[in-house]
Formats: structure tokens, sequence, C-alpha cells
């Protein structure tokens, strides 16, 4: 009868737990469904890329990615319906990587190879081997236009 009774205890104590951490499990669910996390591409990158705009000669901008592992992302400044079909659009690529921690933007130079990676490489794939630099943060929108959009050449 004791073997019962105690069978019975650690029943109802198994229950009264499990029932417990199905409330948490809830809570928290709940608590992480009202959080709010940065979405860099449209809180960061939509409103440099509406700053830049003035500054690029061009009607329209487009925010793509993030693409790759680097979680590029690419802003195309363009005039026509469809950038792509815009010959003179002119682009720039950011990577992310330290807008967290150090708050500083790096800039894509995808014209250039730092030859880090071969061309049969996952790294390569995902653009890891294209030079970064960093945008100062003394630097204007118009000098950043100038620097690394108005005088790469554009699309072919």
């Amino acid at each position: 009868m004791e073997q019962l009774i105690s069978i019975t205890k650690r029943t109802v104590d198994r229950t009264k737990l499990m029932s417990s951490l199905r409330k948490k499990k809830e809570n928290i669910e709940k608590r992480l469904s009202q959080l709010h996390g940065i979405h860099y591409k449209d809180e960061v990158f939509v409103p440099l890329a509406e700053s830049l705009l003035p500054h690029v000669n061009r009607k329209k901008f487009e925010v793509m990615g993030p693409f790759g592992l680097g979680c590029h992302i690419s802003i195309i400044f363009y005039d026509g319906k469809e950038w792509v079909k815009d010959k003179k659009s002119k682009s720039i690529t950011f990577n992310p990587w330290n807008l967290f921690d150090t708050g500083s933007l790096r800039v894509v130079d995808e014209r250039t190879d730092t030859g880090r990676y071969s061309k049969d490489t996952i790294g390569y794939a995902n653009g890891l081997h294209h030079h970064t630099y960093e945008v100062p943060a003394t630097m204007t929108f118009k000098e950043i236009a100038d620097k690394w959009i108005n005088k790469r050449r554009t699309t072919k």
C-alpha cells in the first residue's frame, strides 16, 4: 500500500512539474513573440539608400539581400521601370558584419580580388574574396556616393 501511495505522489509531482514547465514555456513563447529585433535591411539600408539617392543622379533604388555567407546588402540605383533593364544603373554593396559590434559599415569592392579564396571554394562563391573598406563615420552621403558609387563603372 505504501508503495502505491509513493507512486501516486511521484505521478502527482511529475504532473505538477509538467504543468509548471508548460506554463513557463507558454510565457517564454509569448515574450519572444513580442520582441522586436532590428531588421537591418529595412531599418538601416533603406534609410541609407534614401539619403544617398539625391547624390547618385538616379530616380529610384532597390535594396537587395542579404546574400551569401557574408550577408551582403546591395543597393541599386536606377531610372527606368526595372533596374535590370537600366544600362545606367549604379550600385553599392555593403558587408554589415561590423554594424552591430562596432557600428561601422564596410563597402565591398566587387571589382577587386584578394586572392584569399580560389574560384572553386564556398568563400569565392559567396563573394568573400573581394576587398572591403570601412566607411568612416564622418563621411557625408555625398562623399560616399562620389567615392564608391558615382566613380564606379555602371552595370553592363
